[in-house]
């Protein structure tokens, strides 16, 4: 991946966006129940310690919605303009390797039928 580069994933978005806030527990109730959990991790060494920053994460992304403001809904109509971003950019990809290989193949046609090619045509 290059500088600026980014990669999206519209299924994963879309389902996000559909998930998000909705049926019984909303992000911010999974979150409030996630920083309030006792015994994740039940006996397992270092449990406590994992529980501990779990629990701490979990606060920060609830502190950090509060502090600027967001909603569960702010995050699933983000979650769907990603989804219909990727959709657009995934159609316009495909259109420009449809492109590339047509002209692809006619220069290569030409030559197959003895043209004699000096340039290339921009697609």
């Amino acid at each position: 991946m290059t500088d600026g580069e980014q990669i999206l994933n519209a299924s994963a978005a879309r389902r996000a966006g559909e998930t998000t806030g909705s049926g019984g527990e909303s992000a911010s109730d999974a979150l409030i129940r996630i920083a309030s959990a006792q015994g994740l991790f039940g006996s397992v060494p270092e449990g406590a310690a994992a529980e501990s920053a779990l629990a701490s994460a979990a606060a920060s992304v609830l502190d950090a919605w509060i502090a600027n403001e967001v909603s569960v809904e702010d995050i699933s109509a983000s979650a769907h303009t990603v989804a219909d971003l990727a959709e657009e950019t995934d159609e316009a990809a495909a259109a420009i390797t449809a492109s590339a290989a047509e002209a692809a193949f006619g220069y290569t046609e030409r030559m197959m039928n003895g043209e004699e090619l000096n340039t290339v045509e921009r697609i």
